[in-house]
C-alpha cells in the first residue's frame, strides 16, 4: 500500500507521511524516533472522529476491492501507455518515468508545458502542471483501463494542436 514498498529496501524508512488520498493526514517512524513526552499537532481537523471513520470506509474499500493489484496492472497498462507517448510526440515529450500510475513527463519548457495543459483542460482532461517543466500523474486508486484510454487519446489530441 506504501510507495517505498516497491523498493525493496533493506529496511523501512526512518518516518511516512500520507495525506489526501486517504482523506485524513498522519506520520508513522521507527521507534527511535519517538519523542518522550506525547504531544498533538495543533490544526483545524484536530481530534475529529469522522477523518478516523472516513479512514476506516476507505481503507476497507481498497481491501474489499482489491485495489492496490488492480492499481499494479493498471500502472503497468499507465506506464505502456506513457512510453507511447513519449515515442509519438518526442520533439515535446520526454523523460516519461514513474512507477504505475505515479507519474511524469516532461516539455522542453514551461510555456510548452503550460500550452499542453491549457488545451488538455479544455479537451476535458483534468490535469495541471509540476515543476518548472513537468506535468505529474497521481490519479486515485480507482483508476482504471478505460481512464487511461480517455487520458491518453486526450494528451494525444493536446499534443497534436501544439
Amino acid at each position: 500500500m506504501w510507495a517505498h514498498s516497491h523498493w525493496n529496501l533493506d529496511s523501512p524508512p526512518d518516518m511516512v507521511t500520507f495525506s489526501k488520498k486517504l482523506i485524513t493526514g498522519g506520520y508513522y517512524y521507527k521507534e527511535n524516533f519517538r519523542i518522550k513526552e506525547g504531544y498533538r499537532i495543533y490544526n483545524t481537523w484536530m481530534g475529529d472522529p469522522t477523518k478516523l471513520f472516513l479512514l476506516e470506509k476507505v481503507v476497507e474499500v481498497i481491501k474489499r476491492d482489491d485495489l492496490i493489484n488492480k492499481t499494479k496492472l493498471v500502472g503497468e497498462y499507465f506506464q505502456s501507455e506513457l512510453a507511447n507517448l513519449q515515442a509519438n510526440h518526442s520533439s515535446k515529450v520526454s523523460q516519461a518515468r514513474g512507477l504505475g500510475t505515479f507519474a511524469a513527463i516532461d516539455f522542453p519548457n514551461a510555456s510548452v508545458r503550460d500550452q499542453l495543459v491549457e488545451k488538455a483542460i479544455n479537451l476535458g482532461l483534468h490535469c495541471g502542471g509540476c515543476g518548472e517543466k513537468s506535468l505529474r500523474f497521481r490519479p486515485s486508486l480507482v483508476y482504471d483501463k478505460k481512464h487511461v484510454e480517455i487520458t491518453f487519446d486526450l494528451l494525444d489530441k493536446a499534443l497534436k494542436q501544439l
